[in-house]
């Protein structure tokens, strides 16, 4: 989902108004979409035109931060705002019955990490669904701890976006089902697991896996877990494969390794031993940077941290930092 700024506009459906049948009927579409979506659209924009200063925010940065805007404007964004951000979201994460139905790779993998198993977690999300009193929807989301986890919102209102990243989510505002199913909730919500693009939806979880690992280096927080738990090595253990050699011994036949014990008066220390802790620290940082800085094919914009900020990071200093989806 790229990030837009006033006047927000009606986005097309990536299908055929017909194109969901018959799990959500085209007279259920036409009316979700292009009456009641449009109608958030529209509020939205009504909301915002005398105010030419956050006419610049992109909608993320409207929902992120409430309190930064005037106390006559928090809730008409919220209603608005949010139904905007969260019928896209929703219309965006189906596709037509036929095309692939399950997750693969990395979001498969973090699905039965978090929830057992892949039906684990069609049950689970919905029976929270099921269980969202009146309107509202559910959601599968990212959290800051890089684990997936399902939660409900009601009415408009999205999950704080400082610390969960929107993954996926389904609409039971009785208007999203009621033309075709009436009060057959779960019904609707049976279908709609069919219908689920889980290859847009896997895209998402990787952007925002590498944004949660870039925002974490930029707070000084990522090196450190990945360190203790094995994930990066220092350039001395990569070089060292036997664990206690030096390269001079990896380098020379056997009678002639003597020499290196001449050059090494400890005799039995590696260079990795004699170098500084602190370059071998500092060259691990330099691969996790390396590692966990190449996004590619996100739809993000982001900024390389400058001198500035790496001085700031050093220091202890905490910066903030916003997610675009």
């Amino acid at each position: 989902m790229k990030a837009e700024t006033y006047p927000f506009v009606m986005r097309c459906l990536p299908y055929e108004y017909y194109g969901l049948a018959p799990c959500i009927s085209a007279e259920t579409l036409l009316y979700h979409h292009d009456r009641l979506y449009k109608g958030y659209v529209d509020r939205l924009n009504q909301a915002l035109a005398d105010y030419p200063t956050l006419q610049t925010l992109s909608l993320w940065e409207l929902l992120a931060e409430p309190e930064n805007l005037p106390e006559s404007l928090q809730t008409p964004v919220k209603n608005n705002g949010g139904g905007v951000f969260n019928h896209e979201l929703y219309f965006d994460s189906l596709q037509p019955l036929g095309c692939e139905q399950d997750p693969k790779g990395p979001l498969l993998e973090a699905i039965v990490r978090d929830f057992g198993s892949l039906q684990e977690f069609r049950e689970r999300i919905k029976s929270v669904a099921l269980s969202q009193f009146a309107s509202g929807y559910a959601w599968l989301v990212l959290g800051r701890d890089e684990r997936l986890k399902v939660l409900s919102t009601a009415n408009q209102d999205t999950p704080d976006l400082k610390s969960f990243l929107p993954l996926l989510n389904v609409d039971v505002w009785e208007h999203s089902y009621y033309l075709q199913y009436q009060n057959r909730r779960n019904d609707y919500l049976c279908a709609w697991l069919r219908l689920i693009n889980w290859r847009k939806v896997s895209c998402r979880y990787e952007e925002a896996l590498d944004l949660l690992v870039k925002d974490k280096m930029l707070r000084g927080e990522y090196h450190e877990s990945r360190l203790e738990t094995g994930e990066i090595r220092t350039q001395a253990e990569d070089r060292n494969p036997a664990g206690d050699r030096t390269q001079a011994e990896d380098r020379m036949p056997a009678e002639d390794r003597t020499q290196a014990g001449n050059r090494n008066p400890a005799g039995d220390r590696t260079q990795a031993e004699d170098r500084n802790p602190a370059e071998d620290r500092m060259q691990a940082e330099a691969r996790i940077w390396d590692e966990g800085m190449q996004l590619q094919g996100t739809a993000a914009v982001i900024v390389p941290p400058s001198a500035v900020m790496m001085d700031q990071v050093a220091g202890g200093e905490d910066l903030e930092f916003t997610f675009v989806p």
